[in-house]
Order: C-alpha cells, then structure tokens, then sequence
C-alpha cells in the first residue's frame, strides 16, 4: 500500500494515497489515506505506518492542504474523524470484545520507550493507560483512580481488560420542559380540527 505507484510522499506539497493511473492534478485522498493508515498498524508496521502518518499530519495541519475538514463537513467520516480512529485503533489498537471487555494491542515505532493515554472512556469507565517497552515485549497497564487494574489475559503485545467491576460513569441528562405547543402549532391544530369537524 505504501508503494510509490499508490502512496506519494512529496514533502509540503502533498502526502497520501494517490493511485498513479488517475491524473496528477486530482490530489491525494485523505480519507482513503487514513483507512491506509488505520490499516498499516493493524498489520503490525509501526515504524513505516508512523512516518505516514508524521507527513500527513504535517502537511494537514500546517502545509498546503490544511487545516480542513472535509468537503463533506464535520461527518464521521472526514479524515479529521478518521485520524482519531488511526491513533485509537492503530497506534492504541484498542479494540472492544463486549460492554465490559476491551483489548489493547498498541503498535509503536521502535524509537518509543513509553506511550501515555489518560482519563479515555472505555466501556463507560474513564481509565489510564499505558504502555512502556521493556526488551522486546511491551508492558501495558491500565489505571481506574490510580490503581491499577489487572489484565484477564496477557501475551507478549496484548492486553485483555474485563472492567465489570469498575463503577459506571453516572450520566445526568438534565429535565427539558418543552411547551405542549407553540402558538403556531396550536392554531394549526385547531384550524385542522375545525376542518374535520366540517
């Protein structure tokens, strides 16, 4: 995927997937680009996927092709959304087994020692997390209130986290009185009743 025919790279000016078959004026695709991303550290390259992603980021947020969102606004599907995806489920490879459950199979570049997330919401529970380098296994710890909590199951670069027993977060949706009506809608009620009665 990150072959110079589907991936350019060309520093300042554009970075992304951009198949060499359609015409160079057209641009890179953001969107495709971070579902490359996202795709990259899920097949477990790291280091290569991270330089992508570096040069993306530097040229949408500070070169030619940003700040934007998208040409579709704010949607869930506008890179910018997709950006968080790559660094949550990519970098973080956080991946949820169930309501209560969650997986952590973090992929980073070898030139990091330690990675630090803190107060996410998982499961409906605000944790910590994070992630230290020890040889070539990687140590991943999860925190709820400063203490730590332990894995169901760990493998060399997996974590498996069942939060049953940790509190919920309690949401408070505050009471909205609305009117039965507005006056438009009851003279349209009326004059609709009237018509019926006709």
């Amino acid at each position: 995927m990150f072959s110079d025919k589907l991936w350019v790279d060309n520093p300042g000016k554009e970075c992304g997937l951009k198949p060499a078959s359609l015409d160079r004026e057209l641009g890179c695709w953001p969107r495709q680009s971070y579902y490359g991303i996202l795709a990259g550290f899920m097949a477990e390259a790291p280091d290569t996927t991270y330089l992508r992603l570096r040069s993306m980021l530097e040229l949408h947020t500070y070169g030619a092709q940003g700040p934007y969102i998208d040409e579709d606004g704010g949607d869930l599907l506008s890179p910018s959304a997709l950006l968080v995806r790559a660094v949550i489920e990519g970098v973080w490879g956080i991946d949820y087994l169930s309501f209560n459950e969650v997986a952590i199979r973090p992929q980073i570049p070898k030139e990091w020692n330690s990675l630090q997330l803190k107060g996410i919401r998982l499961c409906g529970r605000v944790v910590d997390l994070k992630v230290m380098r020890i040889g070539k296994r990687l140590d991943i710890q999860m925190f709820h209130k400063d203490e730590l909590v332990r894995p169901s199951s760990q493998k060399a670069q997996q974590a498996t986290f069942n939060l049953s027993n940790l509190p919920r977060l309690k949401l408070e949706v505050p009471e909205i009185k609305l009117p039965l009506a507005t006056s438009h809608t009851r003279q349209w009620l009326e004059t609709y009743r009237g018509a019926r009665r006709e």
